[in-house]
């Protein structure tokens, strides 16, 4: 796993810098979502929602991080290119 990503496993989900990371990871899925759908819901990948309930409210998501910690094996990913309404995308 990249060293910038391994805060998803490898964190102590109940210290300071774990809520600094979901922090930034929630910032980056609102634009994200922002960007591509115009909307402000958030798909929530952790343990319980597992990337298929949305949330509009991002406090939810993090308490959802906290708790419950990340779906098992995560893929981050990543935009590689857009063309003509397509999207591809890469694994990290």
């Amino acid at each position: 796993m990249d060293y910038k990503f391994s805060w998803i496993y490898g964190s102590k989900r109940w210290k300071p810098d774990f809520g600094d990371e979901v922090d930034k990871f929630i910032e980056a899925a609102k634009k994200h979502v922002m960007m591509t759908q115009n909307n402000n819901e958030i798909l929530c990948p952790c343990s319980g929602c597992k990337n298929y309930l949305v949330w509009k409210d991002a406090t939810i998501i993090r308490s959802h991080f906290i708790i419950r910690a990340f779906v098992k094996d995560y893929t981050v990913m990543i935009q590689k290119k857009k063309l003509k309404n397509k999207i591809t995308w890469t694994n990290l």
